[in-house]
């Protein structure tokens, strides 16, 4: 027997019923899938709307899983033109010649410059436990120039013209700008001093005692109505004030350029002398971090809790006046001696 009649022998008798009987046995459908892509326009302006549709064709038997959702909402050099509405288009299904048809269609636009790619689209069947892939061919949109074909090329830019410079327009608009800024903040200050209703006086008077200066400006506190929200800042920034001129005045601590740590710091260093009580330490660190609350933070207590920090500041000024200058002790009555 030649070469040639027995290759053709093992062709048609042993390979080709082996070939159908791994398919068959697999269960892979013998006609093929088949997925496509079209445009409706040949060739689209920059900008322009037109339509591009992914078709699947395949055996009844299988279910086309064509694409609901779109990453990057493009489809190559195509963007949709409503791109939450993408897995929204127009689904169609048809059957033709024994072949199920699944179509999408969508409205899309270009912004490319001469052509447009269209990028190949995969869609995934399954059936009768198998998956089986297909891609769409890419496709190439032609891109109208939008230039007419007559234009010539770019010119250069024209050399710019020296116009004569006048300065007065903008030495007047500087000088009106100057007035109106002077005239802001002298309004402003008088409304800020209009606006604060509390009597601050100087930070002391060297002939009034310390405890005395404090607790008439203390007194002064109190009249103020806590209920207005424009006093409740002046208030403490006064408390404060008042609390720490006493305190560098009475005890020769620099109060008024220290922070509220540094100052409580140092009088706690103050108070290790003997018969000095540290609750009034405490007490004192109380009534300056509340003050600076307001002052820093711009917290606004409710008009009681105001009440409450009149109290306590009266009690640290009262505790540190007696303990660092007592009242003298009453001496006994001397019981008159009887004569005999």
């Amino acid at each position: 027997m030649e070469m040639a009649p027995v290759f053709k022998y093992l062709v048609t008798r042993l390979l080709i019923p082996a070939i159908v009987f791994l398919v068959v046995a697999s269960g892979v459908p013998v006609r093929a899938q088949h997925v496509r892509g079209y445009v409706s326009e040949d060739s689209v302006a920059v900008g322009d709307r037109f339509y591009f549709s992914l078709v699947a064709e395949h055996d009844p038997s299988l279910t086309a899983n064509l694409p609901t959702t779109w990453p990057d909402s493009t489809l190559g050099d195509l963007e949709f033109v409503d791109p939450a509405r993408a897995a929204k288009s127009t689904f169609t299904r048809t059957t033709t010649a024994g072949m199920q048809v699944d179509s999408l269609v969508f409205e899309v636009t270009t912004f490319a410059l001469d052509t447009a790619i269209v990028l190949p689209v995969e869609v995934t069947f399954t059936g009768d436990g198998q998956t089986f892939t297909a891609s769409s061919q890419p496709l190439f949109v032609k891109v109208r120039s939008l230039v007419p074909k007559d234009a010539g090329e770019i010119r250069d830019l024209a050399p710019l013209i020296d116009f004569p410079r006048n300065w007065w327009p903008w030495i007047a608009l500087a000088a009106l700008a100057t007035i109106v800024v002077g005239l802001l903040m002298r309004y402003t200050r008088k409304l800020k001093r209009d606006s604060v209703p509390i009597p601050i006086g100087e930070r002391y008077d060297p002939e009034v005692s310390p405890f005395d200066e404090a607790m008439a400006r203390l007194k002064r506190l109190e009249q103020v109505d806590l209920y207005q929200d424009v006093a409740i800042k002046p208030f403490y920034v006064e408390l404060s004030d008042l609390l720490r001129t006493y305190i560098e005045r009475r005890l020769r601590i620099p109060a008024l350029e220290t922070t509220t740590r540094e100052l409580i710091l140092l009088v706690r260093r103050h108070s290790e002398r003997p018969g000095f009580d540290k609750e009034t330490v405490l007490l004192l660190q109380s009534v300056l971090t509340r003050a600076d609350l307001v002052k820093f933070a711009d917290v606004r207590p409710a008009p009681g809790e105001g009440r409450d920090v009149l109290r306590d500041t009266e009690s640290v000024l009262t505790r540190i006046e007696t303990t660092l200058h007592p009242a003298p002790e009453q001496e006994a009555p001397v019981s008159a001696s009887t004569e005999n």
